[in-house]
């Protein structure tokens, strides 16, 4: 049969360009996973800021962090955090900012002294890493650090 009348591809034709699709799959699918729990630290990392200047607020109106929540976690503390912060900033509510955060409402704790390489701080608003388990995204008064479990060693992003 002559060339001209044959129709369709060969099984390697077609083989060829399946193996090219995986490699090309294998290329893009890590780098747009990565980029996507990047965009959600930036997030977080944004969030945290705005909570910063509303505990550092708070505390240069009233003198001190009395009023704000004591130790705690979840959306009891995020709650109490956003009343008492309420006269110096509007922060989301506790449903916009599990967007932010994570689906599990453990991950937020605020805590009136922080130990570790936070001891000092005064105060301190922390959220698990979206990256990590092992990373702690913590704001105080004077910044917003990256640290590890129990502020043991933390950094500035």
């Amino acid at each position: 049969m002559p060339r001209s009348a044959q129709a369709g591809w060969s099984l390697v034709e077609a083989m060829v360009v399946i193996a090219m699709l995986a490699i090309v799959a294998s290329l893009i699918v890590p780098n747009y996973l990565s980029q996507r729990n990047s965009a959600a630290e930036a997030r977080v990392m944004a969030l945290m800021g705005a909570v910063r200047s509303g505990v550092s607020a708070y505390e240069a109106r009233n003198g001190s962090f009395s009023g704000l929540p004591g130790t705690g976690s979840g959306q009891t503390a995020y709650d109490a955090l956003r009343t008492a912060l309420s006269q110096v900033l509007l922060l989301p509510s506790w449903a916009d900012a599990q967007r932010v955060f994570s689906p599990n409402e453990n991950t937020f704790t605020v805590t009136s002294s922080p130990g570790g390489a936070l001891s000092g701080h005064g105060y301190a608003v922390s959220v698990t890493s979206p990256l990590s388990p092992g990373r702690v995204i913590a704001a105080t008064p004077s910044g917003v650090y990256v640290c590890s479990s129990g502020f043991a060693t933390c950094s500035v992003p």
